[in-house]
Formats: structure tokens, sequence, C-alpha cells
């Protein structure tokens, strides 16, 4: 069984700053691994940089020699790590990832045990090995082990660094527990470990982890508010002030929305230049964030002005990862969807013959291969490394699907990717999707649904409104009383959408209005599978208040208030929206076609302290009946802003600028 890919792989905790003192006698040479690192760092062609980590590695050999210190070991294990990444061969890789482990061999002192932390953690999530778990375990235990030891040795207040290595290994540990009560308690030990460095020395990588952790958390936590609640705290790590000039934070939280499904942050997030700090080769390495929330973009029909110029920059990061070396299967995978995204669908299936290494084969005979020879086999090497990765056949699956039309292959990629890893919840999902789609076997979706259910994280939830699409149409086929057709049904988009579009030219105010909370709690039930129409209740004698519609969305319950009129929506409309959420637990969504004024955005924010109120204004609105963006999108964004910076009116998107603010 293999290690499932980890967002961490993302964060690079690596630390690259040694001081260098002239007048030690190993300070010169120490000085020459240093720039030789950063020199390849820096460097775009991969033949100089392999002879500038090869330089480092033979230099820092002889400064091994010359001292015992754990810096010229971590300068060492640095390079060799850094030449790791460079092959694209198996064999080769590892060889490289061993000699660096081998580097920290014998007695080490905390700076030494730092990076030996470091390069075990990231050893084991390079999910380019394939490594088994037994072998993945057996590093960190013993690296674990050595830490302990180290942290024995020295005083309080030099432990901080090496307590978030600590940290770090356990995270990495919770993915070999048996089940989530048990991942998630050691995730809790990481976070009393990175917490407890915190109160030694919160310096910038301690704050990365602590952000890290949270992120362990919000996956193995118990429910969806849980999961809300860890994000939230992610992210506000993440850009807390201790990270503002801190470049690897930019590359984690572009990471964390990528993974929240928050493709333009992910985006925004990803570093637009060239720290000095942060190389360009990992910049490059790790471009695959940056192309995959730019093609959500695509595929969420945001506007083109949105979507295009994200596409184009993927592109070119790509273009220059595998100029730099990087060819994996992922990279020459996203870039042929981003190039089909741009329209270009006969250049992406050029870049798919990447894939392959050996003459004479098609990356589509991939499917084959597979059933004759398992993944570990040399025959596997006639392929680009990484083809196996179950997301990368997942991936090919749905190009085939959406790009060429080629149903069959379509489907044999999806299974191919569920053989490779029969746990991947994307995978499962994808099949489900395709059979229900295709009408190619119902009950086999509902098993697969089944399966996702058991296993999916919780912060992965989009398979759950694709059953219960699922099952209302098999209540609808085994119905033996056909009810009538309405005019709109709830279960098509498209309809939603002309509906919105004819109400936009009526001259009935309220006849919109009351069109508008049909409207939505049929956009709800779409979405999220339930909501409730317009209903009154009794909050005292006498008292009755109206509530134009209710949905849940991930953990929270929301009542909704709808107004399409002409004059923006003012404070005594908002004050008497909130005395109705006289409910613990409930939050308000106000929906106002035709926007908010200061004093409505002023008594939302003061009101938001006891009950929380999103704002939602007709621009947003119309981008979600138009396809422009999800209204799950819509919410999740809206809320993740309002948890993190108490902003009722976080406008998701705006006609006026186009863009998501």
């Amino acid at each position: 069984m293999k290690c499932k890919r980890s967002f961490y792989q993302h964060l690079g905790f690596m630390s690259f700053h040694f001081p260098l003192s002239e007048s030690n006698p190993t300070g010169g040479l120490r000085s020459q691994v240093v720039q030789r690192l950063f020199a390849a760092r820096l460097e775009r062609e991969p033949g100089v940089a392999r002879r500038l980590l090869t330089e480092s590695v033979h230099l820092a050999d002889r400064l091994i020699k010359l001292t015992s210190e754990g810096e010229a070991k971590a300068l060492r294990a640095d390079a060799l790590v850094e030449l790791a990444l460079l092959e694209t061969t198996i064999k080769n890789r590892e060889t490289y990832w061993r000699r660096a482990l081998q580097t920290f061999r014998g007695p080490l002192d905390s700076v030494g045990a730092e990076a030996f932390a470091s390069v075990a953690v990231d050893f084991t999530q390079d999910d380019l090995l394939g490594l088994l778990d037994v072998e993945r375990l057996q590093v960190l235990s013993g690296v674990l082990k050595t830490v302990n030891s180290t942290l024995k040795e020295i005083p309080d207040a030099r432990q901080a660094t090496l307590l978030a290595r600590k940290s770090s290994v356990l995270r990495q540990l919770a993915h070999f527990q048996s089940d989530k009560p048990a991942k998630l308690a050691m995730v809790q030990g990481a976070i009393r470990c990175a917490n407890a460095a915190a109160t030694r020395n919160k310096t910038p990588g301690v704050v990365v982890e602590l952000g890290a952790c949270e992120w362990a958390a919000a996956q193995y936590s118990r429910s969806d508010q849980d999961h809300r609640v860890h994000i939230r705290r992610c992210i506000e790590h993440f850009e807390s002030v201790e990270l503002e000039n801190f470049p690897p934070a930019q590359l984690a939280i572009a990471a964390v929305y990528r993974f929240i499904s928050s493709p333009l942050q992910a985006c925004l997030s990803y570093p637009q230049s060239l720290p000095r700090d942060l190389h360009l080769r990992k910049i490059l390495r790790q471009s695959y964030i940056q192309a995959e929330a730019a093609t959500h973009l695509w595929y969420r029909h945001y506007p083109e002005e949105i979507a295009r110029p994200q596409l184009e920059r993927a592109a070119t990061l790509l273009e220059s990862a595998i100029a730099a070396g990087y060819k994996t299967a992922r990279i020459v995978c996203d870039l042929a969807f981003v190039r089909a995204a741009l329209g270009n669908t006969s250049s992406a299936e050029t870049v798919l013959s990447d894939l392959v290494v050996r003459e004479g084969m098609n990356w589509t005979e991939i499917v084959t291969t597979l059933e004759r020879h398992d993944a570990a086999d040399p025959i596997m090497e006639s392929f680009t490394i990484g083809i196996t990765q179950s997301a990368v056949l997942t991936r090919l699956g749905t190009f085939a699907w959406r790009f060429t039309r080629d149903l069959r292959l379509a489907e044999n990629l999806y299974r191919a990717a569920i053989k490779v890893r029969s746990t991947d919840a994307v995978a499962l999902t994808n099949l489900a999707r395709f059979l229900i789609e295709n009408k190619r076997g119902v009950d086999e979706a509902q098993r697969l649904l089944s399966r996702v259910e058991a296993i999916a994280s919780t912060g992965f939830t989009w398979w759950r409104q694709l059953q219960t699409a699922l099952q209302s149409e098999v209540s609808t086929s085994r119905s033996s009383v056909k009810a009538p057709v309405p005019v709109y049904d709830p279960r098509t988009f498209g309809h939603l959408r002309s509906e919105f579009r004819r109400l936009k030219t009526s001259g009935e105010p309220q006849e919109r209005g009351f069109a508008l909370e049909r409207l939505i709690k049929r956009l709800a039930e779409l979405t999220f599978g339930h909501a409730l129409s317009a209903y009154r209740f009794e909050r005292a004698p006498g008292d009755v208040s109206q509530i134009d519609g209710y949905f849940p969305h991930k953990g929270d319950r929301y009542r909704v208030e709808c107004k399409w009129e002409k004059a923006p929506t003012e404070r005594p409309s908002i004050v008497q929206f909130h005395d109705k959420l006289d409910v613990a637990g409930i939050s308000g969504l106000f929906i106002s076609i035709a926007g908010f004024g200061e004093s409505a955005i002023a008594a939302a924010r003061e009101k938001a302290t006891l009950r929380p109120i999103l704002l939602a204004d007709g621009d947003e609105i119309e981008s979600v009946f138009e396809g422009w963006i999800s209204f799950d999108t819509l919410l999740t964004e809206k809320r993740a802003h309002f948890d993190s910076h108490s902003d009722t009116y976080y406008r998701v998107v705006s006609r006026n600028t186009a863009v998501l603010e």
C-alpha cells in the first residue's frame, strides 16, 4: 500500500540560511557550498544546476571531514535532495534520497537533527518513488527517535526549531494510523508540539508548521464544522504578520486555496515574482498548483477575462518547469489540460506524447501496460516518471472524456487509477460520475459513492451532490406514478438560468421578489441536496416572522432573505432580518439584487458578533445563475472570508471589475 499524496509537500521546510564566519577555518569552504546551492536554485538550465549541485556535494564532503557540525551535513543533504528531485527515473531518484539520509548517520547536534527530520519527511512524501508504507514508516520512526533523544540534550531556549521538526514528523506519521480517530490523535500531538515550539520562539518556520498542523487536523476532523474551523485557523497562520515577508508561506497558502476549491485565490497567491529566499526551481517544481487552480477557473466557467490570464501564466510556468528538468507526468498532464482549456486541443494531445519515453509507444497504452505489469515493474519506465499515480491516471481519464470524447479510454483510465490506489476518493467519484452521465451503470455508481463516503477526508465533499442527484434519479425511475413535469425542473440548472434572465426584464417588482425566493430554493436543492421554501413561524404570541428560505451548507445552517427592489437595502431591513435569526447555530444569507447601502453593511457587521449575516448582491447572484461561479463556491468563499476577517460583505465577484476580490 502506498502513502497518499500529502499537502505538506508544498510547504518546503528546508532552511537554507547558515551563518558564515570567515574567522572560522571552515567558513570559506562553507561559503562555497552555500553559494553553489543558491546558484543552482536560481538556474534554469538543468545541466548547469546538476553540475552546481554535484560540486556542492563534493565541497560539503570536504567540510564534513573538517567539522562534525550538523550544518555541514545539512548542506550536503540539501544538495542531494535537489539532485533527487531532478531525476527522471525511480532508481536514480531513490539513490540520491538514500545518500541524503545516510548523511545523518552517527551522532547529531540539534541542527543536524533538524535537517535529518526535514529530509526524512520530504523523502516519505515523494510519491514518485513508489515506496511501500512500511519503508516510509521505518524512516519516520527512526528520525522521531533521533529527534526525541536530541531534545533531551539541549536547553529549552534552543528547542523551538527542533520541536517544529518533530511536529512535522508526527503529522506525517498520522497517515499511517489505522483510522480517522487515531490519525486525528496523532495530529493533535503534532499541534501540541508546534505550540510548544511557538512558546519558545515563534519564528516564521514555526508559524508555517502551526498552519500545516491545522490543515492536517482539518483532513481528519469529525465534522464539516470542525473542518471549517481548522481551515480558518490554517489560513490565519499562513496569512499572519509573522509570515508577511516569508516567501515559503506564499506556496503554502496557494496550496491551501487550491485544496479548498478557491481557485482564483490560489492563482493570485502563487508567487508572482522571484523573492531572494524562495528559489526559482521550487516555484517551477510546484507549478502544478497554479495550473490546476487555473483549470478549475475554466471548469467553473469564470469569465474569460479572469480565467485566461491565469491559464496563460500556468502554461508559461509549466513549460519552464519542463525545460528546467521537472518533466513529471503530473506537470505534462497539467500542461495538456491548460492548452486544451485555452482552446488548443490538438496542441494538448501533442503535449501528452511527452508522457512516453520509449519510441514506438503511445500514452494511451498505459492502460494495457498496467493490466499486464505492476506499477513497479521496469517496463513502466517506458513512460514519464509519475505516470502510475492514481491522480495522474484520473486526470488523463477526464482529458479523454472531456476533450477527445474517447469514452472507452476514459473509463479504462478511471478504472486503472482505482486499481493503482483503491482508496482514491477522487478517482472513485469521477468514475461514478462518468457512469451516471453516460448511462453505464447506476448500481455500480451507487457502490462507488458508498466507498467514497466511507473513506473520503472531511474536506472532500463534492461527491455528496452526485449522490443526492443519483438518489433522486433512482427514486424517480422506480416510482410507479409519474408526477407532473414542472415548467422549471429544479434538477436542471439551465431552467434556472432561463428563469433568472426572464425575471431581469420583468417590470413587476413583487413578482420578481417571490420568484427569486423560489429560484434560490431550487438552486440550493440542486447544489446542496436540501432546502426549504418560504415559511412562517410564530416567535411569540402574535409575533409571526416570514423566512424566505432555508438550507444547510458545510455544517452551517442558513435562513435566507431575498429582495429584488430598485433601491439598495438599508439598515432597517438588516436589523429586522437579524431578529429572525434567533436560534443558536443559525446564520443568515441576505440577497439584495440592488446591492446594499453603507448603513446596511455597517448593521450587518455590528450584528455579526451575535449572528453571522452574509450579504450577496445582484452581480454575485447573476454570476451564479450564468454559471460563472457555483453557489457552493460563492458561499464557501464568503464564509471563509467572514470567519477569518469578520467581513460580512466580501464580494466574491463584481461585474464592474470582473475579478474576484
